[in-house]
């Protein structure tokens, strides 16, 4: 156990050296100075920053920017493992399209403006496919979350500016530009796992599924039970 974790702390003192090694090339005058917020973005992913106030108290909360959407994301997990469970492996095919488009108009905009990559995307990054019908074409979820996270979050200057939430302005521009595709790529649910990818509802029979919601039914006293609210 000890000798494995040594490996672990010589393999993270390497990467270290690595990276302080190339950061001149990203400063100022550097070769690759326009690249500055993706090196900054990779430094922060494994180490924590090495920014420290100039005087006392030298003391801050350690929960930054990064800490608070990983905790994020964590609390994101069931949903995302829930969603998986009744729809299939496809799910992590759309999260996996939403990052790397709207990554890389993170990506764009901060090198336009020389600006460090903020990691409020990996949340926005989740959430959006987490709101989408799972058997959405895949080009359509890219032009979703790459127009939520430049009309919603970039115009009006980065995270932590916008004034809407960036997943639900993308899902908004996607229901109404393609309200059909929006309404009746559904997988039946229990039908996705281990690998029923494309399990469509029939069209010819139906559209879409609908149910009376647990709070409908209280209206007219049916209580749904404890465990089927619990378990979905």
């Amino acid at each position: 156990m000890g000798g494995a974790e040594g490996r672990g702390d010589d393999r993270m003192k390497l990467l270290r050296k690595t990276l302080d090694r190339l950061a001149p090339n990203f400063e100022a005058g550097g070769k690759l100075s326009r690249l500055k917020p993706v090196f900054e973005a990779t430094d922060n992913f494994f180490f924590a920053g090495n920014a420290v106030t100039a005087g006392a108290p030298h003391l801050r909360d350690p929960l930054d920017v990064k800490r608070f959407m990983v905790m994020a994301i964590v609390a994101l997990m069931p949903c995302v493992l829930t969603g998986v469970y009744f729809f299939g492996l496809r799910v992590l095919v759309l999260i996996a399209v939403s990052y790397a488009a709207g990554g890389l108009v993170e990506v764009v905009f901060a090198v336009v403006r020389k600006e460090e990559i903020n990691e409020g995307f990996l949340v926005t990054g989740l959430i959006f496919p987490l709101t989408l019908p799972p058997a959405l074409p895949l080009w359509m979820a890219a032009v979703g979350v790459i127009l939520g996270v430049i009309i919603g979050k970039e115009l009006f200057g980065g995270t932590g500016r916008n004034l809407f939430n960036p997943a639900l302005v993308g899902r908004c521009i996607l229901a109404l530009g393609y309200p059909v595709a929006m309404a009746s790529n559904w997988i039946l649910p229990g039908r996705g796992f281990p690998g029923r990818l494309l399990q469509y509802v029939d069209a010819s029979s139906e559209d879409a599924i609908t149910i009376a919601t647990p709070l409908v039914m209280a209206k007219t006293e049916q209580f749904t039970e404890w465990w089927d609210l619990f378990t979905g």
